[in-house]
């Protein structure tokens, strides 16, 4: 699972044929295929269900041919836990991770 957790400006998604999806927005899962595209003065933040976090900067493109991983859990230096399914919650733009 890849989830854009924040952007800034012109996002665009693409599908594998490079046919555009729309205006990309907070939540949206990217699934294999996909294409994500910044524009001048654009940033996109993507969070991985394997851990990863990614800021595509200005004027990128990032294509996701395959995306796939063992299962894993992450553990804060405080001892609290985050793992592939906290990532739902980013799906609603007022929920946040509550062990963080």
């Amino acid at each position: 699972v890849i989830v854009i957790v924040d952007l800034q400006g012109q996002v665009e998604l693409l599908d594998e044929t490079d046919s555009n999806l729309g205006q990309a927005k907070k939540g949206d899962r990217l699934t294999n295929g996909m294409k994500i595209v910044t524009a001048p003065g654009a940033v996109a933040d993507l969070a991985f269900s394997n851990g990863l976090i990614m800021q595509l900067q200005e004027n990128s493109r990032f294509d996701i041919a395959t995306f796939s991983h063992e299962p894993y859990e992450f553990v804060f230096i405080n001892g609290a836990k985050l793992n592939a399914r906290d990532l739902d919650k980013f799906a609603d733009e007022k929920a946040s991770i509550s062990n963080l």
